[in-house]
């Protein structure tokens, strides 16, 4: 497309330019970018870098249609949203066949669902969810302070996410990043980020064991789980379909009973009464911190 010609200060031109549907580059970059969120790696893999320097599309075809699409359809991004999430590419199983892995090995052609972790926006408020914390109201600030009236310091930097509001909502500072979310690759945020780096780190481990989120959130599930009339294997049978979405394997049955019976005959040993609801906290700390809680596959 030609460049447009300006009347005035260019900015009316320039927004009708960028936006109009014969431009071979916005609405391809729009549904390359929402690809990448709902896949996570774009049709393009540089989201940031269309360009010469920038990788090739895997699919081009694909791009050229999604982009036609959106815009036929008023871009819409409810319709191009749905459109992908109805996909048979997005409902496939990330397990893969033994002739797909041979001959896609990187995945490149989707021949699966590519395994990955949750964003760290996501984590948070999965823990929040599943210990019954989380507080779905939609709208409103946190931010009690005006601009430029907030200095940080590390005393005031963990109390500003003490709250059980969804993580969308949560006021950022660019200068305290919660340490939590910075430990799961959270993004810069005095940079735009296209497409956010993910690392696999110990420090995230240990901030998953150590997290004061982590251990109040066990804690809540430990007395959901707990109940007098309830027997072990029925408690477990409880956390395991909350926490993971599933009835736990008879390995994991037997471990867990294993070793409710060992910790309370240990503490017994030391002369000491043990805290069932501490025991039961460990185990759901155990399941917050696996990896089939933190990955979607």
């Amino acid at each position: 497309m030609p460049p447009p010609e300006l009347l005035g200060s260019g900015r009316l031109e320039l927004a009708r330019w960028i936006t109009h549907p014969s431009h071979p580059l916005t609405p391809r970059v729009f549904v390359n970018r929402l690809w990448r969120w709902r896949f996570g790696r774009g049709i393009v893999p540089t989201t940031d870098n269309f360009g010469r320097l920038g990788e090739r599309p895997t699919h081009p075809e694909l791009l050229d249609w999604l982009a036609v699409e959106f815009v036929e359809s008023g871009w819409s991004m409810k319709r191009l949203h749905r459109l992908m999430l109805l996909s048979a590419t997005y409902q496939m199983s990330s397990t893969a066949a033994a002739d797909a892995a041979q001959r896609d090995p990187q995945n490149e052609l989707w021949s699966r669902f590519p395994r990955r972790r949750l964003e760290a926006e996501a984590i948070r408020d999965a823990i929040l969810a599943v210990s019954g914390q989380l507080d779905t109201r939609f709208g409103g600030s946190l931010m009690p302070l005006k601009d430029r009236t907030y200095v940080t310091g590390t005393a005031s930097k963990q109390q500003q996410y003490d709250n059980p509001r969804r993580s969308v909502y949560q006021p950022i500072y660019r200068s305290a990043v919660y340490d939590f979310l910075a430990a799961f690759d959270f993004p810069d945020p005095a940079t735009p980020t296209g497409d956010r780096q993910e690392s696999v780190i110990a420090p995230q481990s240990l901030v998953m064991m150590n997290s004061e989120l982590v251990h109040q959130a066990s804690a809540k599930l430990a007395e959901w789980v707990w109940s007098p009339s309830d027997d072990p294997q029925t408690r477990v049978e409880r956390l395991w379909q909350r926490v993971l979405g599933r009835p736990p394997h008879q390995a994991e049955l037997e471990a867990v009973l294993r070793y409710m019976t060992t910790s309370a005959a240990d503490a017994a040993g030391q002369g000491e009464d043990g805290n069932e609801l501490e025991q039961w906290a460990a185990v759901a700390r155990v399941l917050l911190c696996s990896n089939e809680f933190l990955y979607i596959d």
